[in-house]
């Protein structure tokens, strides 16, 4: 075999190799949120009185201490996060990521490790976190896993499946623009990459 023959011959054993390693990176850098998109559609039962699904209800339970009766649109950000990330993180993110969505943005912004920021520009995997206007020890919270020029898409927990937050609660993928949508919207909770199993 001729020294070109080889290098041809290698190419081709060579390239789907690098194509597979390539693909399974890009593949675990955004699993996350492909993780999230797993759950589109799970339903609550009436009333927040826990799920439709018992192995998505006993996920929640367990990874992100969801209790019944309880409204689950953080609980929701705190099992995808809490299941792709390192488990040596995960006392530190059980404090930050409070069930109480308002409790879980002071805690990012007073955090001082550097593992995580507050932003009023999103990015993909971003935490988004929104107040209500009636209520402010009340809100909502989604994860983005899209960001366009004059909108941001998410997925979340605890919404209905058409518009707006409401407590007709499935996990859906959502549209917003930055004026709040009907709540105040605060901003955007970013986790360190180092933090993750995947980034």
């Amino acid at each position: 075999m001729f020294k070109d023959d080889r290098i041809l011959a290698f190419s081709f054993v060579a390239a789907p190799v690098f194509a597979a390693i390539f693909g399974f990176w890009l593949f675990k850098k955004r699993s996350s949120i492909r993780f999230a998109q797993f759950f589109l559609g799970q339903e609550e039962k009436a009333g927040n009185a826990g799920f439709m699904d018992e192995v998505f209800e006993n996920q929640m339970k367990s990874i992100a201490g969801f209790k019944d009766f309880q409204q689950w649109c953080a609980y929701f950000v705190r099992f995808v996060m809490l299941s792709k990330t390192k488990p040596v993180y995960h006392d530190y993110l059980e404090k930050l990521l409070s069930p109480s969505t308002q409790l879980m943005w002071r805690n990012a912004i007073n955090d001082e490790t550097g593992n995580v920021s507050t932003h009023d520009n999103p990015r993909v995997g971003d935490i988004v976190i929104w107040q209500s206007y009636r209520d402010s020890s009340k809100g909502h919270t989604g994860i983005v896993i899209k960001v366009n020029t004059s909108t941001f898409e998410t997925i979340e927990g605890n919404v209905n499946s058409y518009s707006g937050k409401t407590s007709e609660g499935i996990v859906a993928r959502k549209t917003h623009d930055f004026d709040g949508d009907g709540m105040t919207l605060l901003g955007f909770i970013r986790l360190d990459r180092k933090l993750f199993k995947i980034f």
